[in-house]
Order: C-alpha cells, then structure tokens, then sequence
C-alpha cells in the first residue's frame, strides 16, 4: 500500500529529527504537494529548475531537498528569484518539496557522521577512536550535533588525508590550506569536519585539540584565522562534502517505508569545476 507525505516525513525526522536543526535553519515540509500518495521520491542536495524537471520525468511525488528552497521570506508569489519560480512550478505540479538540512547533519548517524567515517580503518589511515560531536546538542548527547572530532590511531599528513578523501568524494583536487612551515611539517592525530561550511567551529575544534579541519568551503580570513588557531584547512566543494550521503539516506528511507521508492538524482551536481 502507497505510503502517504505524513508517512514519509514522518519517517525522515525518524533519521533527522527537526529539534536538532540549527535556529536559524528552514527544515521540514516546504512544499505540501497535492496530498497524493508519495510512490517515489527524488533525493537531492539542491532542488534547482533542472532537479524539478528531473522529478517530472522520473513522476517522482516529492523531492528531499538537502538544502532548503525556500530559504529568505518570500513576500509575494512573483516568480522573481529562481527559488520562486521552482517552488511555484512544484506547486503546479502537485511536487512536495522537504528538506532535513542541518537536522541531517546533527543526527547521529547523519551527515557529519558519514563524512568523518570517510577517513576510517584502513592499513594506510588507522582507525577513528572518540567521534563525537565538535559542539554537542546537550551535555547528555555528545554523539549529536555540530561538526565531527575524532581521534587518529596512526598520525598522517594533510596530504595523506587529502589523497584519501578526494576518490571518495567524487570531488577532483580537494584544496589545501598554505599554512606555514611549522603546521604544514605536522603530522595529526585529531581530526575535525563539517559538511557545507564548517568556520563557526573552527575555535571549538581548536579547543578539542584538532589540528586539521575537513569542510567544504571557508572565505580567506577564516583560512587565515584557521592558521592563526592551529588548523590546516582542507575545502572539497560545499556539495562534495554532502552529496555522497544521498544513497545511504535513500537506503534508510526504503528500510523505513518500503512501498516508496528512493533515487538520487543524477541532475544535481557541484556548480563549480574543480
């Protein structure tokens, strides 16, 4: 039996429950749709004219829009921003739009986690020991929230750790930080990330005793401050620190409500060229 939108979003919040969105975050249902039952879902990170188009195709019911669509107040339906105009095309075409956002990325188990992970056991990289959050959702949570900080079992390089991340990401050359001779002589045994862009954490990561700091993008006087803390900074591409956790949440979901089928989008892409 079709399972309905309530069915679906209900079980995403199972996976990234709302409360552990950042405040000023737009997470949740966007779109309502025309109230059919949601038979396929198309996941993305953005939900772009060309992702919209894609769920027309493919008669996708609702779009999971890692980012949110509807971001700034709209104060008149215009068609005047992009976002406008897809939002007013998914309504004429019966579309849900939902997005999880920062609430993925503070899950346990969410985006961050999966990112972190990327760097896990292997012979060349050693083990993750204490992943924990950079900045915990509570005191009695300290595996959910902000960011990722884990702990290296064989120190490695920088480079050791870009070479290792690039294939997995899909992202091509992942861009290093030129800190000064005395951090780029280091080796590392903490490590932090966070997917997206990750500067608001940069002193708390800092603190927990990381000295390299995985994100996706960072402006230059937050490389700068990054140095000024300790921190060698490598930047893969805002998405490229996202996109690749679509499938595991697509295999989550169809756990979750079998009768809807998941696909990731093969639209949505990086709109930079590395």
């Amino acid at each position: 039996m079709p399972h309905s939108l309530t069915d679906i979003t209900n079980a995403i919040e199972t996976i990234a429950p709302l409360h552990l969105a950042a405040a000023w975050d737009k997470v949740g249902l966007l779109v309502v749709g025309d109230g059919r039952a949601i038979t396929r879902a198309l996941l993305t990170i953005d939900v772009t004219s060309a992702v919209l188009d894609e769920a027309k195709a493919v008669r996708a019911d609702l779009i999971v829009g890692y980012h949110p669509l509807l971001f700034a107040p709209l104060n008149r339906l215009d068609g005047a921003s992009w976002q406008c105009r897809v939002a007013m095309d998914a309504v004429r075409a019966g579309i849900a739009i939902y997005s999880p956002h920062t609430a993925l990325d503070a899950a346990a188990g969410g985006v961050n986690d999966w990112l972190i992970q990327l760097l896990a056991p292997d012979k060349d990289a050693g083990r993750l020991c204490d992943i924990r959050a950079i900045l915990p959702a509570s005191t009695n949570e300290p595996l959910v929230g902000s960011g990722r900080i884990a702990r290296l079992e064989i120190a490695t390089t920088t480079e050791e750790i870009a070479r290792k991340l690039e294939p997995q990401l899909g992202c091509g050359r992942i861009e290093r930080s030129k800190a000064d001779t005395a951090l780029a002589a280091r080796v590392h045994t903490m490590c932090a990330v966070c997917a997206g862009s990750g500067s608001s954490l940069l002193e708390d990561a800092a603190a927990l005793g990381a000295t390299v700091f995985v994100t996706g993008e960072m402006s230059h006087h937050d490389v700068l401050r990054a140095h000024a803390l300790g921190l060698e900074v490598l930047l893969a591409g805002h998405t490229n620190t996202e996109r690749g956790y679509l499938p595991r949440l697509a295999s989550a979901l169809t756990a979750r409500t079998p009768s809807t089928e998941f696909i990731v989008s093969k639209v949505d892409r990086d709109p930079l060229t590395r």
